[in-house]
């Protein structure tokens, strides 16, 4: 198995790489081989996987819709992370709160009042700001896994998966219980260049 070394420092551009060969690294996945092609820097690797594989959560999206993504779209993502991470949270908090108010028969008068004062704009910009500070720090602490799929409205979307490098668990304050500390999977638009969380795109993305 060979695997392209790129040797670029923590905030350094991978468009250097773009000219590049790379190769085929095989993994195998519940017996099935499968072509992913593994980009290595410093701190962190990235798999751009092959169009047969999908992740578990993906399963539902008909092979001849997915594809594989190139070195070109690795490119811009990466180089959009950081810049669009804390409007992609935005655009969750604001999706999150139209589907509150969808089903504000679901909760009483005092429940909805206490989160529409949870959901106000000042409070939503402090929590973003903490958000985007932990992605920033936590940025080269994961691993992450590049799938590429057409969703139901046929536009081209990129979902984002992060591994950490070694796994941590997060207590439950109240619950005994502890939960992996992981960033978010992403999803990223091709065709509007946009970032969202995955799962709230607003759209047909699946």
């Amino acid at each position: 198995m060979r695997v392209l070394i790129i040797i670029l420092g923590f905030l350094l551009n991978i468009s250097a790489v773009s000219g590049q060969n790379i190769t085929n690294s095989e993994r195998f996945y519940k017996g099935k081989r499968f072509n992913h092609d593994t980009l290595d820097f410093i701190k962190y690797k990235i798999v751009i996987c092959d169009s047969n594989y999908a992740p578990f959560a993906s399963r539902n999206i008909f092979p001849k819709n997915r594809f594989k993504p190139s070195i070109a779209h690795v490119d811009t993502i990466e180089n959009n992370l950081k810049k669009q991470y804390s409007n992609a949270e935005r655009l969750y908090f604001n999706f999150s709160f139209e589907n509150i108010k969808n089903t504000k028969s679901d909760y009483t008068s005092k429940e909805f009042r206490k989160l529409k004062r949870y959901y106000k704009k000042s409070n939503i910009s402090k929590i973003v700001k903490g958000l985007q500070d932990r992605f920033e720090k936590n940025f080269c602490d994961f691993d992450r896994e590049y799938y590429g799929y057409i969703g139901a409205n046929n536009k081209r979307y990129i979902r984002i998966i992060f591994v950490p490098h070694e796994q941590k668990f997060v207590d439950i304050p109240g619950t005994g219980e502890a939960i992996l500390d992981n960033l978010p999977n992403l999803t990223y638009n091709l065709d509007s260049n946009i970032l969202y969380l995955a799962g709230w795109t607003g759209e047909k993305d699946e």
